[in-house]
């Protein structure tokens, strides 16, 4: 799989620090895309999938370090 799947299973799957550090690496060192929608999860973004499993250190890591993070689902 890709990095940008990568990232949206890790928001999903975890919310320990092991789990953040690899958010943050997938997105800084390996240039995961943090707006891939997840067409097998109703389009759902790693952001909305955190927030959905209660993740709020992801969640906030998403949105206060990655600029162009959308919010919306993009049909």
């Amino acid at each position: 799989s890709n990095s940008s799947e990568e990232l949206f299973n890790e928001c999903y799957n975890s919310s320990d620090e092991h789990s953040l550090e690899r958010v943050r690496k997938l997105i800084v060192e390996e240039g995961a895309n943090a707006n891939w929608q997840n067409k097998d999860n109703n389009n759902y973004t790693g952001l909305m999938r955190a927030c959905i499993e209660s993740h709020v250190e992801t969640v906030k890591y998403l949105i206060t370090t990655v600029d162009t993070i959308n919010v919306n689902i993009v049909n």
